[in-house]
């Protein structure tokens, strides 16, 4: 018997699984799927996704490379891998709002999986160690976690991605009285930039991001930034294609 595509979908919400968006994003440089692991304790501006699928067939990586400016490499996905890549997250149980915890591990950072189907359906799920050894739904937060690396392996080196925008973010820090790295910033003043999340945030574009990344590369995370009366740490977190402004940068729930 043939089902009608509403009562596939009635079916699937039934069930607790959220069936993948209808086509009309594909084909559009809009994020469909982002993963981010996060760098401290909880959701940070700071923090730089691994992975950013697009409905245009692009795959952003982020690079290891240990520095100040984190870095990534645009590649290209071929149509139908693209769309199963997108269909496996929502295979995988992970369109959905919830916080999947590891048995036995203390401790562990956790990493975000955001999936983006298109107005009112957006996803975001937090997932603390996950592994495959774990099964069940960390299993399969793992599993998804090594098919983008093997998709990305397959994709080639692709090239290095070009931000057009960086949010330099900084956080107020004492001093203490210590003889640190310690230098005069040269953007806006951070005491005058928006609030985003408890961060400050300067959003730095055209020539200015050359310079950005310059200062950047020739500091340290111990570096220091002097601005108007007070000292701040500073991260520099490129834009990626579908981000604008300090304000799109939404790792974690609101």
């Amino acid at each position: 018997m043939r089902l009608g595509i509403a009562f596939v979908l009635l079916l699937l919400a039934a069930c607790g699984q959220q069936p993948a968006p209808l086509p009309p994003l594909f084909g559009q440089a809009v994020a469909l799927v982002r993963v981010t692991p996060y760098q401290t304790w909880g959701a940070s501006l700071r923090d730089f996704p691994s992975y950013t699928l697009y409905g245009d067939g692009r795959l952003l990586v982020a690079e290891k490379n240990g520095r100040v400016w984190p870095e990534a490499r645009e590649k290209r996905l071929d149509d139908a891998t693209m769309k199963a890549l997108y269909a496996k997250a929502y295979d995988a149980g992970l369109a959905r709002d919830s916080t999947l915890h590891a048995n036995n591990v203390s401790d562990a950072m956790a990493t975000e999986f955001a999936i983006y189907g298109g107005r009112d359906h957006e996803y975001r799920l937090l997932a603390y160690a996950p592994r495959s050894e774990e099964g069940g739904a960390l299993g399969e937060a793992a599993d998804y976690l090594d098919e983008l690396r093997e998709v990305s392996d397959a994709a080639g080196p692709g090239r290095p991605y070009v931000p057009r925008k960086v949010a330099a973010i900084g956080t107020a820090v004492p001093l203490s009285g210590r003889k640190d790295d310690v230098r005069p910033w040269p953007f806006p003043p951070l005491a005058d930039a928006p609030t985003v999340r408890g961060e400050r945030c300067v959003l730095l574009e055209g020539d200015v991001v050359e310079k950005a990344k310059a200062l950047a590369d020739s500091s340290r995370f111990t570096t220091f930034w002097r601005s108007g009366e007070a000292t701040y740490t500073v991260a520099f977190r490129p834009l990626l294609p579908d981000e604008t402004s300090c304000s799109d940068l939404k790792t974690g729930r609101p």
